[in-house]
């Protein structure tokens, strides 16, 4: 059995560029993952075909302290992919790691670039990657003892305040997160241009029960981030009346 042991999270640190800004996780973004239970799998590269590990199958572990989120996978080392991932990682050429992820509420900050602070999400999987986001990520491996024991959270992450400002229903697919960030950053330089130097906040509504008190709101599964931008703006024009 061949372990990697990743730090696919960084709490506080900031990503590369993703396009005009620049994201930052909050040890509290995390928190409804691992409360959950979440069902996580490991794979290599976000390739769902390439799956290394999963939670239910007791081959992956997860847990978080004061510096990020971090994951133990156990791959059957007669895997081919799971070789030549281990090779890889042995010889550095592959020494990050990402994630998959469902944002339920952000912050952003008027700096340079703007920052997108989350401070909650849904987080779905953790990949072993050649080109991170994050470069305070890291991966080693070893071979997989019989046994251990995960290390023990730290205290801090039992405690989450998230101050809430807008709500709707965020897309699904990595695209259209990217698409829905970009918009975020829209909305923000505009609030800024009216409130320089505040923090721009929403929150997301859960992908399920998303305003279930308001029948006018299009349903996030099944209509595309245009309507749902164009139904958001109609709310806050109506706001403002």
């Amino acid at each position: 059995m061949t372990r990697f042991t990743m730090l696919a999270i960084p709490f506080g640190a900031r990503s590369q560029d993703l396009g005009g800004f620049v994201e930052v996780w909050e040890a509290s973004a995390v928190r409804r993952t691992i409360d959950e239970g979440t069902d996580l799998r490991a794979l290599k590269d976000h390739e769902s075909a390439l799956v290394l590990a999963r939670i239910s199958a007791r081959t992956m572990r997860v847990y978080a302290d004061h510096r990020g989120l971090h994951a133990i996978v156990d791959a059957d080392a007669s895997i081919s992919y799971v070789s030549d991932l281990r090779l890889a990682v042995q010889r550095r050429d592959v020494s990050g790691a990402s994630f998959a992820f469902r944002a339920h509420a952000v912050e952003w900050l008027p700096e340079d670039p703007p920052v997108r602070r989350v401070t909650d999400a849904a987080i779905s999987e953790l990949s072993i990657v050649t080109f991170p986001a994050f470069l305070g990520t890291s991966v080693s491996v070893s071979d997989a003892p019989r046994s251990y024991a995960l290390p023990k959270e730290d205290s801090v992450m039992r405690h989450r305040t998230v101050e809430v400002g807008l709500e709707y229903a965020a897309p699904r697919s990595s695209h259209d997160r990217r698409d829905l960030a970009l918009h975020e950053l829209r909305q923000a330089q505009h609030y800024w241009q009216r409130n320089p130097r505040a923090v721009f906040e929403l929150r997301y509504a859960p992908p399920r029960t998303a305003r279930t008190d308001d029948v006018s709101m299009p349903s996030a599964r099944k209509t595309s981030l245009t309507t749902l931008t164009n139904w958001q703006r109609q709310r806050e024009a109506e706001a403002t009346l």
